[in-house]
């Protein structure tokens, strides 16, 4: 049978250099046996060929998956300081896969939305409140403006079909009102049985005897068709 082989005597002691250490992508070896280096001149005793045991504890721990080793840097495998990584990965997925469950018997409970639509919801969340704001710039005077203008309409004049425009009346027409809208004066002088005077003018300079006979001369005109 064959026996269990013994760790590196300065296993504990790489591990604990490289926990100090923390650097981001990882530490060399020359700066892992330089820290085990220092750490053992506060002991009493004084251990010979340090480095060539420091680099057989690394080599032991990245053969086990104590720790990880990548270009030539060496950092703490996260598994191993945290133990109850994996049983809580677990207990999420489990909680996924019961939200699905409970989604798809009752839809009234929203669905789990992936990081992608959520971004893309928060991203047209974004763009309708930058448009929002960049419209309050806008003064209202000139809002208002523009929301008249959007709502007028051209008016333009109608012909009625087959005739004369609406603006267009008849001549005689015209006449007829005019000699109804003539309003004569008091001392106006007419003939005891109530017609017209003679062709001479009255004394009155405001009499309208005139303008009547005028507009009685172009009524009986007919104008060239």
């Amino acid at each position: 049978m064959k026996k269990p082989t013994r760790p590196p005597r300065f296993l504990p002691e790489v591990i604990q250099a490289i926990y100090e250490l923390r650097e981001n992508g990882g530490s060399n070896s020359n700066k892992i046996v330089s820290h085990v280096k220092s750490a053992l001149n506060n002991t009493n005793s004084r251990p010979r060929n340090i480095s060539t045991q420091v680099r057989r504890a690394l080599k032991h721990a990245a053969t086990n998956g104590i720790v990880k080793q990548r270009a030539g840097k060496f950092r703490i495998n996260a598994d191993v300081l945290d133990p109850y990584r994996d049983c809580a990965e677990c207990r999420r997925r489990k909680r996924m896969r019961r939200r699905k469950k409970r989604y798809r018997k009752h839809p009234l409970y929203p669905p789990v939305r992936s990081r992608s639509l959520r971004s893309d919801s928060e991203g047209r969340y974004h763009r309708h409140r930058r448009s929002d704001s960049e419209s309050d710039d806008i003064p209202v005077r000139e809002v208002r403006r523009r929301r008249r203008k959007g709502r007028r309409k051209r008016r333009g004049r109608t012909r009625p079909m087959g005739g004369d425009p609406l603006g267009a009346e008849r001549p005689d027409r015209i006449d007829n009102d005019l000699a109804k809208d003539i309003i004569y004066p008091d001392d106006h002088r007419e003939d005891d049985g109530g017609g017209m005077h003679d062709d001479r003018q009255c004394d009155n300079p405001e009499c309208l005897c005139n303008v009547k006979e005028e507009i009685e001369e172009m009524q009986q005109y007919d104008p060239p068709i």
